[in-house]
């Protein structure tokens, strides 16, 4: 199985290609994520993760269209980054992209503005997490908003903002 830690930083992963910009120790692939053509061919990864690097970029729509030309029928992305009304979305300066429980509906096929992105993903979960310690009080939190996603993104977000929101996609070609 062929897998691809993406914009990997630090966090490099055993039986992963480690890609960074920065040729830290255990980069497989010094290379910019936002500039194309990667250097994979066509239909090369089972498997594709990004934590905490997209949101780093300016160029999301064509990052996405990369990453699904690399990916083969079937490869699961796991994509990890902030939540749009975080602190932490906001407050380091080089974060370009924000996202949300709808970023990703653009790459779903039946989607009326699918055009726009060319690639097409099933999103198979999403998931919003209120901190990254896995505190009692944030699982209650957490269990109430992923239960209501709709309400609580278009009502509370700004009110309890939660941290991060984890992807899983399923690259359909």
């Amino acid at each position: 199985m062929k897998k691809l830690n993406l914009g990997c930083g630090k966090d490099i992963r055993v039986d992963y290609i480690n890609m960074d910009i920065v040729p830290n120790k255990g980069v497989d692939v010094v290379h910019n994520m936002e500039k194309m053509p990667y250097p994979f061919p066509n239909n090369y990864f089972d498997e594709i993760v990004s934590i905490h690097a997209l949101e780093h970029t300016s160029n999301f729509i064509e990052i996405m269209n990369e990453i699904h030309r690399i990916s083969k029928y079937g490869c699961i992305i796991k994509i990890e980054v902030p939540y749009f009304p975080s602190i932490t979305s906001f407050s380091t300066p080089d974060h370009k992209s924000f996202f949300s429980t709808r970023s990703f509906n653009y790459f779903r096929y039946n989607h009326q503005q699918h055009f726009i992105a060319g690639a097409t993903f099933e999103i198979l979960n999403l998931r919003l997490y209120f901190t990254r310690r896995r505190l009692f009080l944030s699982k209650i939190i957490e269990y109430f908003v992923n239960n209501m996603v709709n309400i609580y993104e278009r009502f509370f977000c700004f009110i309890f903002p939660m941290q991060e929101i984890h992807y899983k996609l399923k690259v359909i070609k």
